[in-house]
């Protein structure tokens, strides 16, 4: 018995890990948005923080960096202030990490199905 399991679902499952990539970069995007004064370390953070949301919204490395900001949301400031809004975020990134990029994914596009045409060698072949 054969299973089929797609690593990349396309149609209404695929626009649904696509929402669900947008909302965890928004997520992070505000997480990172700190109102504190600007050092270097601190525009460091967020320059990390936007690169790692910009890949995130282009499905590039998706698995991985959904596991970075979910870790970004833990340790961010909105923690404290808000843990029922950083609780849900780190389940949405804690679900895009399990689930995958989806269809409309850089991933999809550089790691997604491939058609393979095997022809056969005619001089190869026995005369019968």
């Amino acid at each position: 018995m054969t299973s089929y399991v797609c690593k990349f679902p396309d149609g209404k499952a695929g626009a649904g890990l696509f929402v669900l990539r947008l909302s965890v970069a928004g997520y992070t995007i505000n997480a990172a948005d700190t109102t504190q004064a600007a050092d270097t370390s601190t525009l460091l953070v967020q320059l990390c923080v936007a690169m790692l949301t910009l890949v995130l919204l282009l499905g590039g490395m998706t698995r991985s960096v959904a596991l970075l900001c979910g870790a970004a949301l833990v340790l961010g400031p909105e923690t404290v202030s808000a843990p029922l809004m950083v609780t849900g975020a780190v389940g949405s990134a804690l679900a895009l990490l399990l689930l995958g990029p989806g269809a409309f994914s850089l991933d999809a596009r550089l790691h997604g199905r491939r058609v393979i045409h095997l022809r056969t060698d005619s001089s190869n072949q026995v005369d019968e």
